[in-house]
């Protein structure tokens, strides 16, 4: 099973589009697994319209996989939806994750659009099951309660031979739709401690409806920031989430603090059934954006896409820091913890830093003072962090 964490852009943060994709190019250069935008079509915030996102996604990246969290589908055509979904996955080359829900019975697109809420839940799964046919046969034709059609083919078919259908949601509704028609599910804003009853009841659902789906199919999205409970984003962000009916406690939700924090409320999720993850920055302007954006890339990234990589021998899988750790410890000649003891752990990592290329972060850092104390990196004390951070910085000028 991999784990592998991708990122959520909601409303737009940056200045221009020039901007925006500059964040593209670091998360397609930074070994970011994929990128979700929130689907709103009604917005006094700008917000990127999804499906003309997701194309032009489509030639900006190569390696980048996205998909929308969720596409309303009562707001969209089933034809035409169905025909820019096989479009787009043609276009990225196999690379599209299409999500789909029901939305809100509040949601202003319904009110601005003059169209009633009642029955959306039929309604979707009628096209879902439209969507699964047309993508894979041809002259289909579908006669539901909802939406009828006949004679369709379209071509090009998608790449992926079974073009995936996430879905969101916790409903009873929500979980029946993903066991009988989706290949994958995906939560909102919604804690572990909501998240792993809703997979145990899919995986239940989804076995006796005879299509279990793949361990491989579960996500989680959360909002994070490196920082501080007390910062005002997010405490705005807390304050928010507590007025919606099923997000559950905040503080059980948001990931707040530093890499450790980060990790382990990931891991939370993991132990809750998830293995795909979509992390959504909590920041003040683009530059906080980038900044918040760049420290998940370099600090929780490589310890959470290692976490199904082969196991490593010695002092390595002591360290517990990913598939590149024995390489760059070999690069000093360090294969052992006695050794780290000998050089000392601070001059290392100082040294692990000074080969330029490593990719190595503080992590590394805890990771070397976990193999020689035996603490898991993820328990050892602030305090003690903080301790090494002032060497690391008192050895740096002595340098």
């Amino acid at each position: 099973m991999s784990v592998r964490i991708g990122f959520g852009l909601a409303n737009l943060p940056f200045e221009d589009a020039r901007e925006l994709w500059r964040w593209v190019d670091l998360l397609e250069d930074g070994g970011v697994d994929s990128l979700w935008q929130t689907d709103r079509l009604i917005s006094k915030q700008p917000m990127l319209e999804s499906m003309s996102f997701m194309a032009a996604l489509a030639g900006a990246t190569e390696k980048l996989k996205f998909g929308m969290n969720v596409v309303v589908l009562p707001f969209r055509d089933p034809l035409v939806l169905a025909k820019q979904c096989a479009t787009i996955d043609y276009l990225s080359g196999g690379r599209f994750l299409p999500a789909f829900g029901v939305g809100r019975a509040v949601a202003p697109e319904f009110e601005g659009a003059g169209r009633s809420p009642k029955a959306r839940g039929a309604w979707t799964d009628e096209v879902l099951q439209f969507f699964a046919r047309v993508w894979s046969e041809d002259d289909v034709t579908f006669e539901g309660e909802h939406i009828t059609y006949r004679n369709v083919t379209i071509e090009p078919k998608p790449v992926q031979r079974e073009l995936p259908i996430w879905i969101g949601g916790i409903s009873k509704a929500a979980i029946r739709r993903t066991a009988r028609y989706g290949t994958g599910w995906l939560s909102g804003i919604q804690a572990p401690s909501q998240v792993a009853p809703t997979i145990e009841a899919i995986r239940k659902e989804s076995a006796a409806a005879g299509r279990p789906l793949d361990d491989d199919h579960y996500g989680a999205g959360f909002s994070y920031r490196f920082g501080s409970w007390d910062d005002p984003i997010v405490q705005r962000t807390a304050a928010g989430l507590s007025r919606v009916a099923d997000a559950g406690d905040p503080r059980a939700q948001l990931a707040v603090g530093d890499s450790s924090d980060i990790i382990a409320r990931v891991r939370e999720y993991m132990s809750a059934g998830a293995s795909k993850f979509v992390a959504r920055p909590l920041a003040e302007s683009s530059a906080e954006v980038f900044a918040q954006t760049q420290r998940l890339i370099d600090e929780v990234l490589p310890v959470i896409h290692g976490l199904d990589q082969p196991a490593e021998s010695g002092i390595a899988t002591k360290i517990g820091i990913g598939p590149k750790s024995s390489e760059i410890l070999a690069r000093l000649g360090v294969t052992t913890v006695e050794e780290v003891e000998q050089r000392g752990l601070v001059e290392t990592y100082l040294d692990v830093l000074d080969l330029g290329d490593t990719g190595a972060t503080v992590n590394f850092l805890w990771g070397l003072e976990s193999a020689v104390t035996g603490i898991p990196w993820l328990e050892i004390p602030k305090e003690r962090k903080a301790e090494l951070r002032t060497e690391v910085e008192q050895v740096q000028a002595d340098r």
